[in-house]
């Protein structure tokens, strides 16, 4: 998709679909045709810019009929601006257009509502039909032109920034949709290769079974043993700021390319959407892009542990005792707790080898944190309460929310085990919190936030800036993180 910022009096094409933006009776700026048509529909109670609220017409202007749709937007709330703006998006999509102007006056004339507008543009034009037949896909915007009464001077990096950080999101969409058997863990490693390839500031390795094995991790690979597709462990390496020998942070995210649950087998309908259980994985490879593409200051390493939680004869079973990267030896509780597994390994990996100055892990990890939190809220569980700060100030740049949950020694001691040093599951109490407790456990001491975004990661219900699917979460978050911690 491709932006261009123009001031009001720039000449344009007539005919093109226009996104006008309204605030409930604030009407003022628009052309006298636009005045007419408001105030007719305000009178029949047909459309008065409430918030949700849209309307697409047609006005004529010198002599050309100009498809417009209206927008309502709750007066200083951005939320509310992008989903209006994703409306517009949807209606120029219904329209089959490929150029939209969005029409930015009075109080949308800022950087904050011109970054929120390329963002829902990208969003809200987004779609999964690689499968579907040419007759049944919606063509593309391919061009929006932002009409401003007044121009930011910085206006056009603001928009590039909003624009591939969209475009990120939408990639790890992508990720989350595709089918598992069209995307295995092998899969999903060229997709770091080619970024490797892409990117000159990005760096890439793929240990096969042979290394993974000879760096002794015992947990990932028994998750991994019994799917006919191998495991891969991917090490990505973003070097933002070259001058620096600090890695400011590692991301570790949960990469189970299918989860059927192990022998603690899920009932059916609970895997149909098990595809999407590498939401973190594809976060964290999206964010990378979206650090490159926007040469973001930063040196970050990202590792992901993908494999396949499958069914067979070489399954781990509850009752057995494996050993792990770091030494621990843990009791496996529930072979559907396997994403903790594959974790405990990856941050390992990133305290031992890597040595980030501080790690995240970022997982669809437990149901508990959608029970605790709802679908649209981010559970954290953090070791510093600097970093949890700063990542929480990322999040509100990032558009997503997250929430701390508490973390006291009671809540750990539910994950001891009596024959080994850890369990993999703590009980149905507290969930979510020993889940990411768990993880915590092999970190070494680094300031340490785990993101379980199992809620947040899918949604079964479409909205303005999205489809039905994945979700892209986490990706904006851990881009703004990283961002923060650029030198």
């Amino acid at each position: 998709m491709e932006f261009r910022i123009l001031s009001k009096d720039e000449a344009r094409r007539p005919g093109e679909i226009r996104i006008i933006p309204l605030i409930q009776n604030a009407y003022a700026g628009v052309s006298p045709e636009e005045t007419a048509l408001l105030e007719n529909l305000g009178k029949k109670e047909i459309f008065s810019a409430k918030s949700g609220q849209s309307y697409f017409s047609y006005i004529k202007e010198h002599g050309v009929y100009q498809p417009v749709v209206f927008v309502g937007v709750k007066e200083n709330d951005v939320d509310s601006f992008e989903e209006a703006i994703g409306q517009g998006v949807k209606e120029a999509a219904r329209n089959k257009a490929a150029t939209a102007e969005i029409i930015l006056r009075g109080p949308f004339c800022d950087v904050p509502h011109l970054r929120s507008a390329a963002k829902a543009c990208v969003l809200a034009d987004y779609r999964f039909d690689k499968y579907q037949s040419d007759d049944k896909k919606t063509p593309a915007l391919t061009t929006v032109k932002l009409i401003m009464e007044t121009v930011p001077e910085d206006a056009a990096p603001h928009v590039q920034e909003a624009m591939v950080i969209a475009e990120a999101v939408n990639l790890a969409r992508d990720l989350v949709n595709e089918p598992a058997n069209h995307q295995s863990a092998e899969d999903l490693a060229e997709t770091a290769r080619v970024m490797g390839q892409e990117y000159e500031t990005i760096s890439v390795e793929v240990f096969q079974e042979r290394k993974i094995e000879s760096l002794n991790m015992q947990a990932f690979l028994a998750v991994a043993g019994t799917a006919k597709n191998p495991p891969r462990f991917i090490v990505m390496r973003y070097a933002g700021d070259p001058d620096s020998d600090k890695i400011q942070l590692g991301v570790a995210g949960k990469g189970i390319m299918y989860d059927t649950g192990g022998l603690s087998l899920k009932p059916s309908d609970s895997m149909k959407t098990m595809k999407t259980d590498m939401g973190g994985a594809a976060a964290t490879l999206a964010m990378m892009e979206a650090l490159a593409r926007n040469r973001v200051k930063v040196n970050v390493v990202a590792v992901v542990a993908a494999c396949e939680n499958a069914v067979g004869a070489g399954n781990y079973r509850p009752g057995d005792i494996i050993g792990s990267m770091s030494g621990k030896t843990i009791y496996i509780a529930n072979t559907d707790a396997e994403g903790r597994l594959t974790l405990a390994d990856a941050v390992t990996y990133l305290s031992q080898v890597e040595k980030p100055e501080r790690i995240i892990d970022i997982a669809t990890l437990t149901g508990a944190a959608e029970v605790a939190l709802g679908q649209t809220v981010t559970a954290a569980v953090a070791t510093d309460d600097v970093f949890y700060d700063l990542a929480e100030k990322a999040a509100g740049d990032a558009g997503e929310k997250i929430w701390r949950l508490p973390a006291f020694e009671e809540y750990k001691k539910l994950n001891e085990a009596d024959d080994a040093e850890i369990s993999n599951s703590g009980g149905r109490y507290g969930g979510a919190i020993t889940a990411g407790l768990f993880v915590g456990a092999f970190v070494n001491d680094e300031p340490w936030i785990h993101l379980d975004i199992a809620g947040p990661s899918y949604t079964e219900k479409p909205n303005s800036l999205q489809q039905k699917g994945g979700t892209g979460s986490g990706t904006a978050l851990l881009y703004e993180i990283a961002k923060r911690l650029a030198d």
